[in-house]
């Protein structure tokens, strides 16, 4: 594979990935915080309008405390935060690493082999990557609450 390929559909495809779903996770993950922090305001405020025959405010906080229960157990379950830092870290790797290699600095300046050198400490950071995803399914913390 020849590098502007290599850069077009491995490297540019990765950050690309990376940048999506850090993207995605940062989403996600400020929509539950937002959503978790509306409804801990709304409850107490609910409860100054309760009374033994207002069932609709019963219900009103019930929800909103099972909605906040669901909503911090799948904070837990999908890791979004997490997922978020961790994406774009590495995005930021790949992206750096890419630019030291069009530029030709750090160690790619006069090397004949940094083509070969490229791929490699590209590959090395995505199996890096990948060992530490695995080692997170492996000790269980990807279903963990925090």
């Amino acid at each position: 594979m020849q590098s502007e390929q290599y850069l077009k559909e491995r490297v540019n495809d990765q950050i690309t990935w990376y940048n999506k779903n850090s993207g995605n996770n940062k989403f996600y993950y400020m929509t539950t915080k937002v959503v978790l922090t509306i409804s801990a305001a709304i409850i107490p405020a609910l409860t100054a309008y309760m009374d033994k025959d207002n069932i609709i405010i019963k219900i009103a906080i019930g929800v909103l405390s099972v909605l906040m229960a669901i909503l911090v157990n799948i904070n837990g379950i999908f890791r979004f935060k997490e997922n978020w830092i961790q994406y774009r870290y590495m995005s930021e790797l790949l992206q750096s690493e890419k630019q030291l290699y069009i530029a030709e600095a750090g160690k790619y300046k006069n090397n004949t082999e940094k083509d070969s050198l490229f791929v490699e400490s590209i590959e090395g950071l995505l199996k890096n990557e990948n060992s530490q995803w695995l080692e997170t399914i492996k000790s269980g913390k990807e279903t963990e609450n925090k």
